[in-house]
Formats: C-alpha cells, sequence, structure tokens
C-alpha cells in the first residue's frame, strides 16, 4: 500500500476517537503512525531483492581554494586614450615576487597586434622586474581592449594567474569603407560598377593616385567632398570602381594601391575579389568527390545551366588530372540544349592525401563562354594491414561531341 494511503488510513481511525482522546495522545499517535510506516519502508529498502540499484548517495564537496598571487602589480590597467593608426605605442607595467618561492614567469597578450617583453624570465623572492607592452593600431580603428596574462610557469599550478588590461581608442587619419571588397554574381561581358569611399582626418585630404594590379579592375577618383561620419567632420574622397568587364569567368582577384596627400600614412593596399559569370553556370561550382578509399571507382555528376534560360552547345570538355586518375567525361544534353549533365568518371590515386583536378568546358554561349570547374578529393590512408586494391577499373567512355560543332581555337 502507498505511503500516503497507509498513514491516511491510520489518522482517519484516529479521527473517529478525537472527542474521547487528549489532543497530546493524537500527536503521539500520529507520530507513531508516521514512525511506523517509515520503518516498514527502510524495512523494504533492506530486503530489496538482489540487483536493484541502490539510492545515489550525496556526497558534500567543499569549493576549492584559490590559488594565491605571486605578484604585487603596480597597476592592472593602461588607457593610451586616443592614438592613430600610424605608430605603436608602448607601456610598462611593474610588478614584484612577493611569495616565499623564486619564480619562473610567461606573459602572453590576447592579440598579435600586442606584443610583451621582459628583461628576464625567473625571479627570487622580494625581485622586482618590469613587462613592456607593445600595441600596434595598424589597420585598426575604435575602441579597443587588450589583456596580458602572467602565468608562473614554475613552480607549476601553485600561483594563480593574473591579468593586466591595455585599452585605447584607434583614430585612423585614413578610412574605407567598405574596408575589403568582394563582389557576387560579375557578369564577365558587363562588369560591375561599385564605389569605394575613402574619409580623411586631413582638413584638405586628398586622394593623390590610384591603382589596380589586374587590368580589370579600373579606378576613377572622384571629388573630394566634406561629410559628417559618427558625427565627426571628415574629408571624403569616392572611387568608383568598374570589376570585370571582360574578365575570365571564374574567380577574380585584385589589389589596389591608394595614395594620399597625408604624408603620415602610408599608401594602403587594398583587396578588392569577384565572382565572375557568365551566362552559363555550373551546379556545384565546385565538385567533391564522396569516395575517399585509395584506388576506388567514383563517378559524379556536375550540371551546366543557362541563366538566360536559351539553348547553347558544348563544344569540347577537357579533363585536367592526374594520369593515375583515369579520368574522362560523359556528355548528357537535357530540356533541348538548356542544361546539359557532366558525368565525371576515374579511379582515386593509391596513395592518400589530398588531390585536385579541373573540368575545362567550352560552350558557344554568347559567343564563347569557357568554364573551368574544379573537382576535389581526399584519399584516406587505409587502415593497417587492409591491402590497397589494385584491380583495373573501367572508366565510363566519353560521349562522342560532333566534330562540326568543335572549335579548333578552344582546343589546346
Amino acid at each position: 500500500m502507498p505511503v500516503q494511503s497507509r498513514i491516511s488510513t491510520r489518522l482517519m481511525a484516529l479521527a473517529l476517537v478525537v472527542g474521547l482522546a487528549a489532543p497530546l495522545a493524537l500527536a503521539q499517535e500520529a507520530k507513531k503512525t508516521v514512525d511506523e510506516v517509515k520503518g516498514g519502508l527502510a524495512q523494504q529498502v533492506n530486503t530489496a531483492p538482489p540487483g536493484t540499484p541502490a539510492a545515489p548517495k550525496i556526497v558534500q564537496t567543499q569549493p576549492a581554494a584559490a590559488l594565491p598571487e605571486a605578484l604585487k602589480l603596480s597597476a592592472t590597467a593602461h588607457n593610451f586614450g586616443d592614438i592613430p593608426d600610424t605608430d605603436p605605442v608602448e607601456h610598462t607595467f611593474e610588478f614584484t615576487n612577493i611569495s616565499d618561492k623564486e619564480i619562473t614567469l610567461a606573459v602572453a597578450a590576447s592579440c598579435g597586434c600586442t606584443v610583451p617583453t621582459m628583461e628576464k624570465t625567473t625571479y627570487k623572492p622580494g625581485e622586482s622586474g618590469k613587462v613592456t607592452a607593445r600595441f600596434d593600431p595598424k589597420n585598426r580603428t575604435g575602441p579597443q581592449t587588450k589583456t596580458l596574462t602572467y602565468t608562473i610557469t614554475n613552480p607549476q599550478g601553485v600561483f594563480a594567474q593574473q591579468i593586466a588590461t591595455l585599452t585605447s581608442n584607434v583614430r585612423a587619419l585614413v578610412m574605407y569603407d567598405p574596408q575589403k571588397m568582394f563582389l557576387n554574381e560579375v557578369d564577365h561581358v558587363d562588369g560591375q560598377t561599385t564605389t569605394l569611399m575613402v574619409n580623411g582626418r586631413k582638413d584638405d585630404f586628398k586622394v593623390t593616385k590610384a591603382t589596380s594590379s589586374s587590368d580589370f579592375v579600373k579606378i576613377t577618383v572622384g571629388e573630394a567632398k566634406k561629410t559628417e561620419v559618427n558625427g565627426e567632420q571628415l574629408t571624403q574622397v569616392p572611387l568608383e570602381l568598374s570589376v570585370g568587364k571582360g574578365a575570365p569567368i571564374g574567380n577574380l582577384q585584385a589589389q589596389l594601391e591608394i595614395t594620399t596627400n597625408d604624408d603620415r600614412v602610408k599608401p594602403a593596399q587594398y583587396f578588392v575579389g569577384a565572382d565572375v559569370v557568365g551566362d552559363v553556370k555550373p551546379s556545384p561550382a565546385q565538385a567533391i568527390l564522396r569516395v575517399n578509399d585509395p584506388a576506388t571507382a567514383f563517378t559524379t555528376n556536375i550540371r551546366i545551366d543557362a541563366r538566360s534560360g536559351t539553348a547553347f552547345n558544348i563544344l569540347s570538355v577537357e579533363v585536367d588530372a592526374r594520369k593515375d586518375m583515369r579520368a574522362v567525361a560523359d556528355v548528357q544534353k537535357e530540356n533541348e540544349g538548356k542544361a546539359y549533365t557532366i558525368t565525371l568518371s576515374g579511379v582515386t590515386p593509391a596513395e592518400p592525401g589530398m588531390v585536385q583536378g579541373f573540368l575545362i568546358i567550352a560552350t558557344d554561349a554568347r559567343g564563347g563562354e569557357t568554364l573551368r570547374v574544379p573537382f576535389t578529393a581526399v584519399v584516406r590512408r587505409p587502415a593497417t594491414g587492409v591491402p590497397v586494391p589494385t584491380a583495373p577499373v573501367a572508366p565510363v567512355a566519353p560521349s562522342q561531341i560532333p566534330p562540326q560543332r568543335i572549335d579548333p581555337s578552344l582546343k589546346k
């Protein structure tokens, strides 16, 4: 019978004689009932059948004592205030070994832009030392917080780590909006025009020169004008960028060098990237071979579509891959020439490692567009004692493209 039922039954019986018994007797009887039930339950637990899981034991633990500090720091924070982004700044923190042991000290910064140095690393009890932190604000702007962590490496695990903080507000003399540029789906025929804003704090700020490392990124320097940015008066110069016109289909990267009339600032290197596309597009843009075992046959499909929905012809397909992969491509025309499926077949190399190849697909879309589609695979090392298969694999024979559709100028 459940505990509650047994208690309730006994108490109901007691209630019938409540008028005949003194309150004290009733309380004693109720206590006796509860004690009997508890005793019965205890007996049931003690006589539980073999294999019954024991009730979990609650173990109370005391919190670990905090480790003592070995160093007395002269300061735990320093604020450089407003600083330009041109020159590094330094600050020296002093400390004293207040422990009764000789210690070996290491100091690490939270960021590569901050470098701490010490004259030595070992300090006797009572001996003092210095840590000089050098912060380089180049390519940074706005509020900055960096930390130095003091760690006693010998004796290890005896003393607590200690931290000092460096703060600053970097006011860049020249700022770029956006800080980096990457353009998606830039048409290789029309290209894309966009604007890079160059902001300067100098009163008569100007961009004196801007050059590009790529012939497919052209720069036009606009007129300077006063503007307000985050409540501050700056001079802004727009750079009009013409990106991707006439560029090969694929990834385009260019480095711009921008020179201003602010002598405190070196010429800046600015990155521009673009995904140059044509009317035909591959799906996926990069094929990953799902076979990871060495010397194993693989097959993967790549679909070629026209963005405009117009029909086109595939003139040739070249597989640029290792010879031992015996890779071939089979082309299947679909949807009346508005789409194609290319089946890539072959065998993975016998040795483990990363492998990569390319499908070079020449088409007559928009007067001639060539796709270069990468494919990759990671061949893993077989388990110890497992032989590498050596049986020959017969690749799928490529389809025959009609000779009259092959442009000789596209052949290599």
